[in-house]
């Protein structure tokens, strides 16, 4: 037990500190698996779409590079463990694409098929699985659980909602702050205490609908570059839209606290009850996970790209582009979308070719992060 610890907690798996998932507590954790002579359980969540709601984050809709590397990732921890634990491990990844944030459906369904097809490729003998965590919930917790979810998350959308029957977003942080103050303790303080936190969050990821014939991401940095600056100093059409981003990011971030308060009410924190609990947010009894090593953005927050050492990690679109790296396109995603984004210094141009071709000794050496 305490080597799978030690292996699970080394610095190219482990996100934060060590003492969120002391020794003590893994054994507790492991002792269940180690005594049946059984796979150990990995749970995390993750995987729920890529964040281009306004194209400041991502190029793209679909998983890329960053999501493929994580998914690499999971399968050294798999092979890792393994080696010393010889009935292995089962991954297992709850995707929220729905959980949290109501979301087009063909749009989650086409991220989660790519997802399926790297997952075919990248596993090989590894037993790790993507599922839906509502399907999950549903299948352990009883069926109608979903219509009884969204019930009980209606109530405290609309109690939150009467509570701020009079605040509008985009009066600004300290109007927020004041309202939160004056908050009488009850059920729904903690709730309103999370908001401020989960609206600044959920802000940047915001969808913007782009005006006609306006290049996308200009517009998203006009708009997102003092967003809450929507008042008669900014010229009215930039107003107009931070207004609207403000409001909608607002309605986001009273949805998620809702949703965190009836996952705890109907107890998803126990649809495994003996397992690893893998976290991306590191806190005390979870193992913190790092998907891509040195990198702190996850995979769907950002575009999968590649650094002048050739280690992968995920940057926002808008800084890379700020950095001056360069698409490089693959069969796995098309033209529609760049697979990664890598330094202009290892392109070349070729004679004859109009576009530049990526370094192939970069290419051949790219790879994840030790620590």
């Amino acid at each position: 037990m305490a080597l799978v610890h030690h292996l699970l907690t080394r610095k190219q798996f482990l996100k934060g500190s060590r003492s969120h998932y002391p020794l003590d507590t893994a054994r507790q954790d492991l002792v269940p698996f180690v005594r049946a002579g059984a796979p150990v359980r990995l749970v995390l969540t993750g995987f729920p779409v890529k964040h281009n709601q306004n194209g400041l984050k991502a190029t793209g809709p679909l998983p890329d590079l960053a999501e493929l590397g994580a998914l690499v990732r999971l399968r050294e921890v798999a092979q890792t463990v393994g080696a010393v634990h010889q009935p292995g491990v089962r991954i297992t990844v709850l995707t929220d694409q729905h959980h949290f944030r109501r979301r087009p459906a063909p749009l989650a369904a086409a991220y989660q098929a790519k997802m399926g097809d790297y997952l075919r490729m990248v596993a090989g003998t590894a037993d790790i699985e993507l599922r839906d965590v509502d399907d999950v919930a549903e299948e352990k917790l009883g069926p109608g659980l979903r219509a009884d979810r969204e019930r009980r998350i209606g109530w405290y959308e609309r109690a939150l909602h009467d509570h701020f029957a009079d605040f509008d977003p985009v009066e600004g942080p300290a109007a927020l702050d004041e309202r939160i103050a004056t908050t009488p303790a009850g059920p729904l303080a903690d709730l309103v205490a999370k908001l401020p936190d989960f609206f600044g969050s959920l802000l940047f990821s915001t969808p913007l609908p782009t005006p006609p014939g306006v290049h996308r991401l200009r517009w998203a940095r006009r708009v997102f570059a003092d967003i809450r600056s929507a008042g008669p100093a900014a010229p009215p059409v930039i107003a107009a839209a931070r207004r609207r981003v403000l409001r909608s990011a607002w309605e986001s971030a009273v949805r998620y606290v809702a949703v965190l308060r009836v996952d705890r009410d109907l107890g998803y924190d126990r649809l495994y009850p003996t397992r690893v609990r893998l976290t991306n947010v590191p806190k005390p009894g979870h193992c913190g996970f790092s998907c891509l090593g040195g990198s702190g953005l996850l995979p769907w927050h950002g575009t999968g790209a590649v650094d002048t050492r050739g280690h992968v990690s995920a940057d926002f679109a808008v800084s890379l582009q700020n950095h001056s790296f360069v698409p490089v396109y693959s069969p796995l995603l098309g033209p529609g979308q760049p697979w990664m984004m890598v330094p202009p210094t290892v392109t070349r141009v070729l004679s004859g070719r109009a576009e530049p071709v990526i370094d192939g000794e970069f290419l051949a050496g790219i790879r994840l992060r030790r620590r």
